[in-house]
C-alpha cells in the first residue's frame, strides 16, 4: 500500500475531527468526497498513492481513506504557486458544501474514509527516512504531508 499522510489542522472554530466528520458525512451522501488542500503532492508519487492517512495527534484523530483520483494542475514558468489553484467541475457533487467553491492546488477524491487503529500505522514506514509513521507524527515540528508504504 502506497500512501500520503496529511496533518489536518483546525480551521477557525472547527476542530480537525469535525472537518473529517463533515467529509465522512458528505461521502455517505454522494459515495465519494473531495478533500481539497494547498499542500502539494510530488509529481513522482501522484499516480502511486492509494490511500490518504489523515491525522491530528493533539486531537487523537486518525483516519484513512481510499483514493479514487488526485487532481492538480501543472504550472509552467515562474508564476506564483497559487496560479495552479482550481475547482474541479464535479466539486459541487462531491465536496463538503463550505469547501466546494474554494480554489485549491490539490483535490483528492476519496471513498471509504474510516477511523484507523493506532497499531496499524506503527507497521507503515516513511519513504523519506524509513521510520514508522507512528514515530514520524510524534516528531517535533509540523509535517503537512509525507509519503509512506505499508
Amino acid at each position: 500500500m502506497n500512501g500520503i499522510a496529511m496533518k489536518v489542522e483546525k480551521m477557525g472554530f472547527k476542530s480537525a475531527k469535525k472537518i473529517m466528520e463533515d467529509h465522512i458525512t458528505q461521502a455517505k451522501k454522494s459515495g465519494k468526497v473531495y478533500f481539497s488542500t494547498d499542500v502539494g503532492i510530488a509529481e513522482k508519487f501522484l499516480r502511486q498513492i492509494e490511500v490518504v492517512f489523515f491525522y491530528n495527534v493533539k486531537e487523537d484523530m486518525f483516519y484513512i481513506g481510499n483514493v479514487v483520483r488526485i487532481e492538480k494542475r501543472k504550472i509552467k514558468g515562474n508564476r506564483s504557486t497559487m496560479d495552479n489553484a482550481f475547482i474541479p467541475e464535479d466539486s459541487d457533487m462531491f465536496s463538503v458544501l463550505e469547501y466546494a467553491n474554494e480554489p485549491r492546488k490539490t483535490w483528492i477524491l476519496l471513498e471509504n474514509i474510516r477511523v484507523i487503529d493506532k497499531s496499524k500505522f506503527s507497521e507503515w514506514k516513511t519513504i523519506s527516512d524509513n521510520i514508522t509513521v507512528a514515530e514520524k507524527i510524534l516528531q517535533v515540528g509540523r509535517y503537512p504531508r509525507f509519503y509512506f508504504v505499508g
